[in-house]
């Protein structure tokens, strides 16, 4: 009989502990306080608040590109047999603040053997503490990314392919009302062309 009662009151004992335990386990954590959505609106109006001022602090290095600019760009290859391919034409464009200021724009148009239009759509990626840039052309569009110079006057920007094993640096420096533009672009390693331009702030009639 003994035998018999004890595994009962063994698995009666097991039962009314594991009843018991979550009970008093509940009762030393405290409970989640209730979802408040006023709170949480707040707390995410705020969050944005901050990421908008990081990203147009970081932005600020554009804002001697803004106006409209007038000039020349030139690309000369590196060797003997593509100097057929080098060429020169002008550019206008001008360059502004979008957004609230969160995006800078370059709109341009060329002039010359094959005129055409173009935009740049530059910001500042907060999640990846890095500038980027999307140029759009009417062949296709490129995205361009971005680090601060040791002075911090500016942005250098680079692009690459890995298809093609070819890439592209170029920086683009304001002067008061004066733009300079160099860029080399690489293939297998190697310098295929240099690009240069100079542009000049256009004066605004009175």
């Amino acid at each position: 009989m003994k035998s018999r009662l004890f595994p009962l009151l063994a698995s009666a004992l097991a039962a009314s502990f594991l009843i018991a335990a979550p009970a008093a386990f509940a009762q030393d954590e405290e409970a989640p306080p209730p979802f408040n959505a006023d709170e949480f609106k707040k707390r995410m109006k705020e969050e944005a608040k901050e990421a908008k001022a990081a990203v147009q602090k970081m932005l600020k290095v554009f804002k001697p590109l803004e106006g409209e600019w007038t000039g020349t760009e030139k690309v000369e290859h590196s060797e003997e047999t593509l100097k057929p391919l080098d060429k020169e034409w002008k550019d206008e464009w001008k360059g502004f603040f979008s957004m609230e200021g969160t995006y800078f724009e370059m709109n341009g148009k060329t002039q010359g053997e094959d005129p055409t239009e173009y935009r740049w759509i530059c910001t500042w990626d907060e999640s990846e503490e890095t500038y980027k840039a999307w140029y759009f052309g009417v062949n296709g569009q490129t995205l361009y990314i971005g680090e601060l110079s040791e002075d911090g006057k500016h942005v250098i920007w680079t692009t690459e392919s890995e298809e093609n094993n070819s890439s592209t640096k170029f920086t683009m420096i304001a002067d008061g009302d004066r733009v300079k533009c160099n860029g080399k672009d690489l293939l297998n390693g190697r310098i295929w062309s240099r690009q240069t331009s100079s542009y000049t702030r256009k004066k605004v009639a009175i």
